[in-house]
């Protein structure tokens, strides 16, 4: 099942609680935390110093370190594969840098320099069956296939909301503001748009279950059903 994690508002600690809000475990960090992400074993921490923190299901250290040697260290972006084989960061500015690690070596197999001027948190995640990572960059989604190393962009209507993918049918979601309208895209990846549409809504929800897609407009949860092609 889904973990649950509170980081204080400082951003300087965080905990896991259960569904009864009873703390499993705590870790505080002697620098802010720019971004996060966990799996069912593992969490990773991206700090505002450029330091990673990979922790076990305890809050047990397995390892630690900086990523680059950029003229500003930050980390800004995070994602660990559902098996736990591998994690990737997003980090630095002049220039930014794309790392993926061996989560049991902590060993680089795979490093990019990205053309983007991050300085907010940047999404990113691994498709469930380890084949791509797809992360933000500005106005875009990058969709980088681990095999080929080759890599493709799908532009985006506006600022990114939310982004999710679909175990099932391997399909990735993103809504986006669009304007006055957010809108809804659902991706084949690596970069074919197989369905969208656009709604007036101050929500910024975004979930699955099945083959129904929920995206919330204002007071209401709206369904979207994907056949598999």
């Amino acid at each position: 099942g889904e973990r649950l994690f509170i980081i204080t508002s400082d951003c300087t600690s965080l905990r896991e609680i259960n569904k009864q809000g009873v703390t499993l475990w705590r870790r505080s960090v002697p620098s802010w935390i720019t971004s996060f992400t966990a799996n069912i074993d593992l969490a990773l921490i991206g700090r505002a110093s450029g330091q990673f923190l990979l922790v076990g299901k305890t809050g047990e250290t397995i390892s630690g370190g900086r990523i680059n040697e950029s003229r500003i260290l930050c980390i800004y972006g995070t994602a660990i594969q559902e098996n736990g084989r591998l994690f990737a960061i997003l980090s630095g500015i002049d220039p930014l840098f794309l790392s993926i690690n061996d989560t049991e070596t902590s060993g680089e197999v795979f490093r990019k320099e990205i053309d983007d001027p991050a300085r907010t948190e940047r999404r990113m995640l691994f498709s469930s069956d380890s084949r791509f990572l797809f992360f933000e960059k500005e106005q875009a989604i990058v969709c980088l296939d681990l095999e080929t190393k080759a890599d493709a962009s799908i532009n985006l209507p506006g600022e990114l909301l939310d982004m999710y993918y679909h175990k099932g049918q391997q399909l990735l979601h993103l809504l986006c503001h669009n304007g006055d309208l957010k809108e809804l895209l659902i991706i084949l990846p690596p970069k074919t748009v197989i369905f969208r549409t656009k709604f007036s809504s101050r929500s910024r929800f975004l979930s699955s279950d099945n083959d129904l897609i929920y995206t919330g407009r204002n007071r209401e949860i709206i369904s979207y059903t994907v056949e598999e092609k």
